[in-house]
């Protein structure tokens, strides 16, 4: 028997798959909606913010906009497990996690800009003229090679004190949009212990320290040279935030001891089993329940996961410590498209009373984080 490559064979698929669902339809009937929108930014360049001011243009060629639809339909079903994308998305706990997830699906479907998150329409990354012109400390001897990275007084954003070397995106992103708080309802609180996995320049470490304040404490994991030489220079300018602080200097991972190489690329660095280039770094990995249980903690209350991609092997060491203390968690999962739908349900099963959400916090593809609490 012969098919067309398009209604055919998908309705075909679906029959044999037993596909049919209501999730789908929605997916295919928004994929349907967006096909024929075409804004004028791209998707290369995630880094910068677009010129908003572009206005879009819609395609109004019904076969060519028929055509696109069935090869992004065709694609969907190729590329993505459409069941456990289903039951992920049945697992979130209200509809705004279930819009996003949607939004979020969207947007890595399509190659070209057919689709803008929520947040390019509202005025929030107008606040990076007010950091620029308000939040932007004079301190002398703190040029870094990235050139890029500037000193930020944050008490114009009511962190009283605290000072950091930064990017004025990612201010927005970490403390204004507070990309680790769930609408006030999953976040850090006075005395929780944190474990901070991917701590970067410790833009997030500072964050944790100053909410949990003098009774909590925060455990950072990072590795890159580069990215600690920025750290330890945001330490010194919050002396008081930095003594609840400790930084951990290996990769996180399912086990402890393993052989890790690394090219450094910055806050963008991931690891590899095998020396991928010339002159990679070798390192050793350790579990969080490793870590914990090295340590004798009695009590995780809060982990945070934003590792390039090692998110589900980092939390399948972790799965002892969720399993004991089920602590909120805010796990990134943009990295790889099939975290979408993987760590929501690997969570779910170690502790099936998580309630799951999920938000989104730039413009771009990066930064898509899944919430969870007992």
């Amino acid at each position: 028997m012969k098919f067309r490559l398009g209604q055919d064979l998908i309705d075909f698929i679906r029959k044999k798959q037993n596909m049919k669902s209501k999730f789908l339809d929605k997916v295919l009937w928004e994929i349907k909606r967006l096909v024929p929108y075409n804004f004028e930014e791209t998707k290369e360049d995630y880094l910068s913010i677009p010129d908003r001011t572009k206005k879009y243009w819609i395609q109004t060629n019904v076969f060519f906009n028929y055509k696109l639809y069935k090869y992004y339909k065709i694609k969907l079903l190729d590329e993505y497990n459409i069941k456990e994308l289903e039951l992920a998305y049945g697992l979130l706990s209200d509809e705004f996690s279930k819009k996003m997830f949607i939004n979020v699906l969207l947007y890595q479907l399509f190659e070209e800009v057919h689709f803008r998150y929520p947040l390019f329409y509202s005025d929030v990354f107008n606040f990076i003229d007010e950091i620029e012109k308000n939040a932007c400390s004079h301190l002398k001897g703190e040029i870094v090679p990235e050139g890029h990275l500037k000193v930020y007084d944050l008490t114009y954003f009511n962190y009283n004190n605290l000072k950091l070397l930064y990017g004025a995106q990612g201010i927005v992103v970490d403390y204004i949009l507070q990309q680790y708080n769930y609408k006030n309802y999953v976040k850090v609180e006075k005395g929780d212990v944190v474990i901070d996995g991917g701590g970067c320049y410790g833009d997030t470490a500072l964050y944790f320290s100053y909410l949990a304040g003098e009774t909590g404490r925060v455990h950072s994991f990072e590795f890159i040279d580069s990215n600690i030489d920025i750290y330890n220079k945001n330490l010194m300018l919050n002396p008081k935030l930095s003594k609840n602080i400790t930084l951990v200097r290996k990769p996180l991972w399912e086990s402890s001891t393993m052989k890790l190489y690394t090219i450094t690329h910055g806050a963008a660095s991931h690891v590899s089993f095998v020396p991928l280039e010339e002159g990679a770094v070798e390192f050793t990995s350790i579990s969080i329940d490793d870590y914990v249980r090295n340590n004798n903690m009695q009590k995780i209350d809060f982990i945070k996961l934003d590792i390039e991609g090692s998110e589900i092997p980092t939390i399948k060491g972790a799965q002892e410590t969720i399993k004991k203390f089920k602590p909120k968690l805010a796990i990134c999962v943009y990295h790889r498209k099939e975290d979408l739908w993987e760590i929501p349900i690997l969570l779910k099963s170690f502790v099936p009373e998580y309630r799951l959400f999920l938000n989104h916090y730039t413009l771009h593809s990066g930064e898509t984080v899944l919430f969870a609490i007992a």
